[in-house]
């Protein structure tokens, strides 16, 4: 029997006590005199009508689900070091207690049923927590999520209590998607919770809303975070004694070692750096080292896909090395090393101190789409093969799955997540057949700014714009009077990471002004300011002795006439249209990064003169370069 509980009397304070296999210990302080033994005899007599029918629940229940890499030692009492490790079971009643174990100064929440987080303040040494009360008398999910990190301490999970005659149930089924991270402070969720910028204190860490959370949840996978404040990739700028490669990234807790073999992720994120930026580094060191850490984790996971990131920090400002060097360490390990699952992401800049919510909520938007976008069987759904499409080749893969059970992610072909593949993943397929999944952002202007492909991307309008409810080309539109009125969206896609394709139909403008740009980088669409003929500003990365070339159309677009505009990268060239028909094109050794979100209606700086004055509508963003006659067809 187990109970803990801390009293306020009116004559004194019950400091700490608690019943553990009926033995009990109380400390009574009143006015610096200890009570007699009476007193003692008459609160144990009190306690013992409370704990009388409470069930207890040991941590090496086979009910109890654990996620994380987590010290097993002692099955009654395993021990948590890493933040994001959780404890999930389901339970029988109408409420659930926790007996946990601080050895440092640790925050967790309780999520019930999936729903909003409650906050547990732990304090040092054994204590019980009231976990959830007042639920309606039914099974319920319970879930413990450490959201501080490692440097707050271990914590021992010692079990539950349940109301007399309840019990746990079976768990809930683990997801079929496994991703795993391995980070600093930004991962981690230093100072997301705080309210008054930076902190060390533990209160403002939570790794709970941080973009790699957030994205594991996004994509519904199991979630491992190996990340610690102030470790770099290579460099010890802050007195670690090493860095995550020599110190952390095979740990289990602070004194065992991890075993690779228990748990393999299918997604690996990396983000370090930004610790590295701060301390004395090379070029040299920093691009082989992180060729040398994906190839030590390309042992522990061969068939990972393996995502090299960086940022939102300052390592990843205007001007920093930091983006190219990651940049070209994954294209070694592409070309020279024959590893076609490692990727590059670069989070953009959005100021200091650290990410806050708002920031890491992005983060997540950003990473999440890429998943879905680049690796099969996380998020493509029906598009199995990730090449933008819907038909016979995805068929294909649910008939070479067919029946499978217990096959994990089943080659994509499980589109339910049941980790089978039958009748319901080919009614999903069905359900999604001809779909166009290469359309990753689509803002119609049909009275409102949100995104209709799925992908999230819903944008806010500024200033005094006007819905047209049926002066739009495709059903509304959005009026700009070329003033102050734009739009913000997200960030959708860097022009450097493949091929792409805009389109986008206007009406009115004038020389100078500009359809759409990207913040921190160009503007897509403008009109020229000497006639209003179409031209863009996507160009090779600044360098040489000339400057990156724009490209110039003869179609002038500022005529008072609808026209639907085009681009299109295919890695190689770069061709503008107007109303489905080719005006100008050239070639380009690639184009210039930029991870910002997009304006629609002004310049990239919102420069004077550039605020577009006219009728905007239907904007959509395609990952795969269109081919002339799909151009041609959307602008009928």
């Amino acid at each position: 029997m187990i109970f803990s509980l801390t009293y306020i009397l009116t004559n004194g304070t019950l400091f700490y006590e608690y019943i553990d296999d009926f033995l009990l210990y109380v400390f009574i302080y009143f006015g610096g005199k200890m009570k007699s033994l009476l007193l003692i005899t008459f609160i144990i007599i009190s306690l013992s009508v409370n704990v009388l029918g409470i069930v207890t629940i040991d941590a090496d229940d086979p009910f109890i689900q654990y996620t994380g890499r987590i010290n097993h030692a002692d099955p009654k009492a395993p021990i948590m070091w890493w933040p994001g490790s959780d404890v999930i079971a389901n339970f029988e009643g109408t409420s659930i207690n926790v007996k946990l174990h601080d050895y440092g100064d640790n925050y967790f929440y309780v999520i019930i049923d999936d729903g909003a987080p409650s906050l547990i303040n732990l304090t040092p040494g054994i204590a019980i927590y009231a976990a959830a009360s007042g639920l309606t008398n039914s099974v319920h999910k319970i879930r413990l999520f450490k959201r501080t990190e490692t440097q707050e301490g271990e914590v021992a999970f010692k079990g539950f209590e349940l109301e007399d005659g309840k019990s746990l149930v079976a768990p809930p089924a683990r997801p079929q998607r496994r991703i795993e991270y391995f980070g600093d402070s930004i991962t981690s969720g230093h100072s997301v919770a705080s309210t008054t910028g930076d902190t060390n204190n533990a209160n403002g860490k939570d790794n709970y809303y941080t973009y790699a959370s957030v994205t594991a949840r996004n994509l519904k996978a199991e979630y491992h975070c190996i990340s610690i404040s102030g470790i770099g990739l290579y460099i010890d700028t802050w007195g670690f004694g090493g860095n995550m490669q020599t110190l952390y990234y095979d740990k289990e807790s602070e004194s065992t070692t991890w075993d690779f073999s228990n748990w393999t992720p299918q997604v690996v994120v990396v983000n370090l750096g930004q610790n590295d930026y701060w301390g004395n580094y090379s070029q040299s060191g920093a691009q082989d080292n992180y060729i040398s850490f994906a190839q030590t984790l390309r042992g522990k996971y061969p068939d990972a896909h393996i995502i090299l990131a960086l940022g939102s920090m300052n390592a990843t400002q205007s001007g920093s090395p930091w983006p190219g060097y990651l940049k070209y360490a994954v294209n070694v390990l592409n070309s020279t090393y024959s590893d076609p699952k490692v990727y590059s992401l670069i989070f953009p800049y959005t100021g200091d101190p650290h990410p806050t919510v708002a920031r890491h909520a992005e983060m997540a938007d950003q990473l999440t789409e890429f998943i879905q976008s680049n690796i099969p069987g996380f998020g493509n759904g029906s598009d199995m093969n990730a090449d933008g499409y819907v038909n016979n080749l995805d068929l294909a893969v649910v008939g070479s799955q067919w029946r499978k059970t217990d096959c994990g992610l089943c080659g994509g072909a499980d589109l339910t997540g049941d980790g089978n593949v039958d009748m319901d993943d080919l009614l999903v397929l069905a359900n999604d057949w001809l779909a166009d999944f290469s359309l990753i952002a689509h803002w119609e202007f049909d009275g409102d700014a949100l995104d209709s492909s799925g992908y999230m991307k819903n944008a806010t309008v500024v200033g005094d714009a006007v819905w047209q409810p049926e002066g739009g080309q495709v059903n509304g539109a959005l009026l700009l009077d070329g003033l102050n009125d734009y739009v913000s969206t997200p960030f959708v896609l860097d022009p450097t990471v493949g091929v792409f394709s805009v389109l986008v139909w206007i009406k009115g403008g004038a020389p100078g002004q500009v359809v759409l740009s990207q913040t921190g980088g160009v503007n897509w669409f403008s009109a020229d300011p000497s006639e209003g003929k179409l031209m863009t500003n996507l160009s090779r990365p600044p360098g040489g002795r000339t400057p990156p070339p724009s490209l110039l159309s003869d179609s002038i677009i500022t005529d008072g006439e609808w026209h639907r505009i085009g681009f299109v990268w295919d890695g190689s060239n770069r061709t503008l249209y107007v109303d489905g028909v080719e005006v100008a094109k050239d070639s380009q050794n690639g184009l210039e990064s930029a991870t910002g979100g997009f304006y629609i209606g002004t310049g990239k700086a919102m420069e004077p003169g550039t605020y577009f004055s006219g009728l905007i509508d239907d904007i959509r963003i395609y990952d795969r370069a269109l081919n002339p006659e799909q151009i041609a067809e959307l602008a009928q």
